[in-house]
């Protein structure tokens, strides 16, 4: 009973291409998030929030195959000597960084902004508090990581540039056996 949706139809390679850059635009590049000024802080939270789970998935991929391999990280491309290794590391502990002041947002409008247009239930700080301690586990795995690393080489904890915060959680935990 309805008229035709015109954006269903995929008759043209334009109109492929199109919706294809309006997913990457909206979904994958947020830009809907920032765009209410009322609700900038929230946007760039969750912004912050998504591109550090987007970030975080080929480390889970990772960790995930490091259960049946202790030692992978895909051939030498994300190892600590490598120079996309390096970089990957930074990117992760810093957009990990961003989440966990994300969620510190929204756990602040949720207990005490408390904005008119946000439900509130246990639900939603119970998912914030998953999430930080999900960003906080990476850390303690990096740290508890270089540690091994070193003791196996029998040399002292050093610090990292590309991974700041695991590396100074390493250098914390040296001292513990």
């Amino acid at each position: 009973v309805g008229a035709p949706e015109p954006r269903a139809k995929f008759d043209t390679f334009e109109l492929i291409v199109e919706r294809i850059r309006l997913v990457l635009v909206y979904v994958l590049g947020q830009k809907k998030m920032p765009a209410n000024e009322r609700y900038r802080a929230a946007g760039v939270a969750h912004i912050a929030i998504f591109f550090a789970f987007q970030v975080l998935l080929l480390n889970s991929l990772v960790l995930w195959i490091r259960g049946f391999y202790p030692e992978f990280d895909f051939w030498g491309v994300l190892g600590p000597e490598s120079p996309i290794g390096m970089a990957y590391s930074l990117a992760k502990e810093l957009s990990a960084l961003g989440a966990i002041v994300g969620c510190g947002v929204f756990v602040y409008l949720r207990l005490v902004a408390k904005p008119e247009r946000m439900t509130f239930g246990f639900e939603g700080l119970l998912i914030l508090f998953i999430i930080i301690t999900m960003m906080i586990a990476d850390y303690v795995y990096v740290g508890a990581d270089l540690v091994r690393d070193a003791r196996v080489a029998g040399v002292p904890v050093t610090w990292h540039w590309f991974e700041p915060i695991g590396s100074a959680l390493a250098l914390a935990f040296a001292g513990m056996s």
